[in-house]
């Protein structure tokens, strides 16, 4: 994650605000998170938290 936050901070205007991990359906952030998003997370960590 380091390596590629010292990418986006490098970029002239960085199109993203930061990375998050997510490893479990509570780390989705419905308010931060566009739909799909949200959508990709929920099917792929569906057996998880």
């Amino acid at each position: 994650m380091a390596r590629m936050e010292r990418h986006r901070l490098a970029e002239a205007e960085p199109e993203l605000d930061g990375f998050l991990v997510a490893r479990t359906r509570s780390d989705i952030d419905a308010e931060r998170m566009p739909g799909f998003v949200q959508d990709y997370l929920g099917a792929i960590l569906k057996d998880q938290g």
